[in-house]
């Protein structure tokens, strides 16, 4: 719903605010509705999983959607 609102943009925009609480609500936001930057430079990439049971039904999907949009194996992506 907040994608079809047009809220990624609005929220893009907010980050460059002189306000430092619209700045910092519009990261949240941004990170809530599942959008990051890429880390600057290249680093070791640790994947980290917790939990059992519909925690970890949720975690295979995770890394089942990270696969599709890589293009690549999980172990290939993941140091």
């Amino acid at each position: 719903m907040a994608t079809k609102l047009g809220a990624i943009p609005d929220a893009i925009k907010a980050e460059r605010s002189e306000d430092l609480a619209v700045r910092l609500a519009a990261k949240e936001t941004l990170t809530r509705l599942g959008v990051v930057n890429p880390l600057p430079m290249k680093g070791i990439r640790i994947l980290s999983i917790d939990g059992g049971g519909m925690k970890g039904v949720i975690a295979l999907e995770v890394l089942r959607r990270m696969e599709a949009e890589s293009g690549k194996r999980i172990h290939e992506v993941i140091d």
